[in-house]
């Protein structure tokens, strides 16, 4: 006979389970049982579970982009990792890496939910969204999903905002420059030409970066309607965006508006310090300092800059060199063609800023770092290899 215990436990993950059955099988709307559990779907899998085919237009089909290997790499297989990682690609794949698909998709009566990680986590400030959709399942987009602090403020009772028509731009590390310039601005200037800007909802608190390079596009900031990141948005229609941040037809819209009516052929070789940043530090900084001047090169702290300079330096760069970090994102201004050489920890693979710079038609080089101390890989200080920067610099040089 089955003992009380092992009939106590049973009865209790039985209880655990009961919410999954109940929305997932049985059709009982999530808010009934106080949003303890919910489905997910993307938006393709939404367009075949109602038969919507209306409710998306595919502006960019899916297609491979052909990236040529990094200026020092021959053998991708055995000199690149294959670490697919956080990012869901690795470096392996950027050569031939399918970009998805830009889409816009209009759903009906979605929630909209908000909540950031609080000052002791790891991430602390991190702003997350959620959206459920009109069967209360979470829309599934990059950076965009929703989780159990968002059921919680739902449960909470928060404010209930009544929008009837939105377009949802804004992605978990809007606050994020790197994110901001490659993810969001994209999505503005395609909304630009599309003619479909009037409804786009900003949080209250953008950065005063992003809200340059709004206006450095010729966006008229005040002209956007703002959202209450304490309340929930109930939108009777909702217009959310399918991206791939390295697309060429997105992430180059943005070089492209910026060097519209310019024609100056850049000359400047720059290097992006990080000697001021908190994580991620060249520790050998002024080593490779001593191996960049002799050969031209200026360094720039780009904190030190407004976001106007950063553009006006990147348009007039012609070789760009550092290690990875935000900074390098401010390739995306640059002329095409031009000379990208990153210094990256290989152990913790980041392929971002590679797929970044083929997608804006620069020629990309990679060079090692060694990671430093203790702690989460993302966070660790490195060492630059001297002579091996030293050489491939030459190359880069002649190429440039």
């Amino acid at each position: 006979m089955e003992s009380v215990s092992n009939l106590v436990h049973r009865t209790i993950r039985l209880k655990s389970h009961i919410p999954r059955i109940a929305v997932d099988h049985l059709g009982v709307p999530p808010a009934w049982l106080g949003y303890r559990h919910w489905g997910r779907e993307t938006v393709p899998e939404y367009v075949e579970r109602t038969g919507r085919q209306d409710a998306v237009e595919t502006v960019h089909p899916q297609r491979i982009h052909a990236a040529p290997l990094p200026g020092n790499v021959r053998d991708a297989a055995r000199e690149l990792p294959d670490d697919r990682g956080w990012w869901g690609f690795s470096f392996q794949d950027v050569p031939e890496r399918p970009n998805d698909p830009t889409y816009l998709a209009t759903l009906p009566d979605c929630l909209v939910a908000h909540y950031r990680l609080p000052p002791e986590h790891l991430y602390a400030g991190d702003y997350y969204v959620g959206i459920l959709n009109d069967s209360r399942r979470s829309v599934e987009l990059r950076e965009i999903r929703f989780r159990e602090p968002h059921a919680e403020v739902l449960r909470s009772g928060a404010r209930v905002e009544r929008i009837p028509k939105a377009t949802w731009v804004i992605e978990r590390v809007f606050h994020n420059y790197s994110h901001w310039l490659g993810a969001h601005l994209p999505k503005f200037l395609l909304l630009r030409e599309r003619g479909e800007l009037d409804h786009v909802l900003l949080p209250p608190d953008l950065p005063s970066a992003q809200e340059a390079s709004l206006r450095r596009l010729g966006f008229d900031v005040e002209a956007f309607r703002t959202y209450d990141p304490a309340a929930v948005q109930q939108v009777d229609e909702l217009t959310v965006l399918g991206t791939d941040r390295f697309r060429p037809e997105l992430v180059g819209s943005v070089r492209d508006a910026i060097w519209e009516g310019h024609s100056a052929a850049p000359r400047r070789r720059v290097f992006i310090s990080r000697a001021r940043a908190q994580r991620r530090r060249l520790l050998n900084e002024d080593r490779i300092w001593e191996i960049l001047e002799p050969m031209g090169f200026e360094r720039v702290l780009m904190e030190d800059l407004s976001l106007d300079a950063q553009v006006d330096l990147m348009m007039d760069t012609r070789v760009l060199v550092g290690s990875h970090g935000a900074g390098l994102t401010n390739m995306i201004f640059c002329a095409p063609g031009t000379q990208v050489l990153e210094i990256a920890d290989l152990s913790f693979p980041n392929p971002n800023f590679y797929a970044m710079a083929s997608g804006l038609g620069h020629e990309y080089w990679l060079a090692q770092g060694d990671p430093v101390g203790q702690g989460h890989p993302l966070f660790l200080d490195m060492v630059g290899r001297e002579e091996e920067l030293r050489s491939m610099l030459k190359s880069v040089l002649d190429r440039s």
